[in-house]
């Protein structure tokens, strides 16, 4: 008996010891990295994700595929606002991916605008038509486009989808079910890839597949911004909405509950419509999804509540839309002489054929000012006009802005 105790002792002293040992060690483990920065850093994404202190260190490895994530430190705690805690993991997986082929393997560091376009898998002729006109990158030489989706349900619709991949190479893929309801997860992924592939890329633009653009102007425009230094850190500059009343109309397409989102009204975002971003906010958003609580209505959550988790700035850029207004004030807004040169984004939502003859007039203009336009990329077509900026009036002009043409 007495050896039997004497052994039951040392077990029970042996595994409280070790109980002590596992505890200390998993304290250091969630204070300071969880994974080898080296190798995760060598073998998957360049995106940076920051943890907080889990009550599991085996949650990252159980619970996330490691696509998702390199490497994983503290979380920075003055910089996400919302939670301590993980509380939407964006835990998809890519089908369809051109990784490095858009941007090219410096990054995009010649690339002056990337831009992304949520889209459905069966709007195969809105792709197409944004491919032909204003996302057409022969024509603008410095300007990359992807489309983003989901997986759809019918298998139909995704072989048809490898096959315009085949074709094309210019969509990006994830598993989350192609829905109306998981546009959040678009923009994500959007942060996602950017944050991967195209991480040097002067600026972001996130437009709808039903918008016309005039693309020469936010062109011109983005280079004499840049030009002049007047860009800040984290900035989205859009058609600004402030205190939007939340809709309580169920029969409204836009309907939420007070259990999705018990205020009234939404904090200031943006117009999906379109929104540029500085090149410093897709991975800094990106990281900070996963510590802000998801919300289905996508221009909000991304522009909005996203935004403010990584302190970002609203720049009101209103003047340029036309939106919510009959098809033939779009028209006129974009062919008037009097309103051209400062209309940049149109809304027209089933108007395909008035689009293309729309982008048709913008071209044959350009083509008036820039003849060689279609030969060459070179200063000419790059050429800023002061009224392209006639809207710009919080601005100051510089002294040698007096002359009609600048190049830069």
């Amino acid at each position: 008996m007495y050896i039997i105790r004497k052994y039951l002792i040392f077990f029970i002293a042996l595994i409280l010891n070790s109980f002590v040992i596992i505890k200390i060690k998993k304290s250091i483990v969630l204070s300071d990295v969880i994974f080898n920065e080296e190798s995760f850093t060598n073998k998957f994404s360049q995106v940076k994700i920051y943890v907080p202190l889990l009550n599991d260190s085996n949650f990252f490895r159980n619970n996330i595929k490691r696509e998702n994530y390199t490497i994983l430190k503290k979380i920075n705690e003055k910089l996400f606002k919302p939670y301590k805690k993980l509380v939407n993991i964006h835990n998809y997986s890519y089908i369809l991916n051109p990784e490095y082929k858009i941007c090219g393997e410096n990054n995009g560091s010649d690339v002056l605008l990337m831009t992304f376009v949520p889209i459905s898998v069966g709007r195969f002729s809105n792709r197409n038509l944004i491919r032909r006109t204003w996302a057409n990158t022969e024509l603008n030489r410095n300007m990359r486009v992807v489309f983003l989706i989901g997986k759809s349900s019918s298998e139909k619709l995704n072989t048809l989808i490898k096959l315009e991949y085949s074709i094309y190479g210019d969509i990006v893929q994830e598993d989350f079910l192609d829905d109306y309801r998981n546009l959040t997860y678009k923009g994500i992924m959007a942060m996602k890839w950017i944050s991967e592939y195209c991480p040097n890329v002067k600026h972001i633009l996130k437009v709808d597949d039903d918008i016309i653009a005039n693309i020469f102007i936010l062109l011109r425009h983005l280079k004499w911004l840049d030009n002049y230094n007047l860009f800040s850190s984290k900035t989205i500059m859009c058609l600004v909405w402030s205190k939007m009343d939340v809709i309580r109309d169920k029969d409204n397409k836009w309907y939420v509950s007070k259990e999705e989102f018990k205020n009234d009204y939404y904090e200031d975002y943006c117009s999906g419509s379109a929104y540029l971003l500085t090149n410093d906010l897709p991975s800094l958003m990106f990281n900070a999804s996963f510590y802000t609580e998801f919300f289905w209505v996508d221009d909000y959550y991304m522009t909005g509540r996203l935004a403010l988790s990584v302190n970002a700035t609203h720049k009101n850029f209103n003047s340029i839309f036309i939106l919510n207004v009959p098809p033939s004030v779009i028209v006129k807004k974009f062919t008037d002489k009097l309103t051209s040169d400062y209309t940049v984004f149109g809304h027209l939502p089933n108007e395909l054929n008035m689009i293309y003859s729309l982008w048709n007039f913008i071209v044959e203009k350009q083509l008036s000012r820039y003849p060689n336009l279609f030969i060459s990329n070179e200063k000419n077509v790059f050429l800023v006009e002061k009224n392209d900026f006639s809207y710009l009036r919080l601005f100051e002009w510089k002294k040698n802005f007096s002359e009609k043409y600048i190049v830069i």
